[in-house]
């Protein structure tokens, strides 16, 4: 099993965030604003987005898709969904983070089978 860390501090710029998140766990990170949007390359600081609970928090590569999304929400008030590296495909909630960097970069996937492929890498 991959243990691959990242320790992301409130003073972060959401751009920094984006970048470090790709170079770690080679996987894509959208952030959303409070309408929904997507920001890209966004100079702001993560506290000036949203209500932030803590002053950093880490990452594991081994926790699920979305409780790493829902972490965000928690501790940063910051909306993101995880992709796949080319940013093609949102990951499935259920799939372990470092599984993300494994699927497939065009064409039809099947989540469910997906799921089943990885479940025990």
């Amino acid at each position: 099993m991959n243990n691959t860390e990242l320790t992301i501090e409130r003073s972060w710029t959401l751009w920094k965030l984006e970048r470090r998140f790709k170079e770690t766990f080679k996987a894509t990170l959208r952030i959303f604003d409070d309408r929904k949007h997507r920001i890209i390359n966004d100079p702001r600081r993560i506290d000036e987005m949203g209500v932030v609970t803590v002053d950093s928090t880490t990452i594991r590569s081994y926790a699920p898709v979305g409780d790493i999304e829902d972490l965000f929400q928690q501790a940063f008030g910051l909306t993101v969904r995880i992709t796949s590296p080319n940013d093609w495909k949102f990951a499935p909630k259920d799939l372990p983070l470092y599984n993300v960097q494994k699927m497939p970069t065009h064409g039809y996937v099947d989540c469910h089978e997906l799921k089943k492929k990885y479940k025990k890498s």
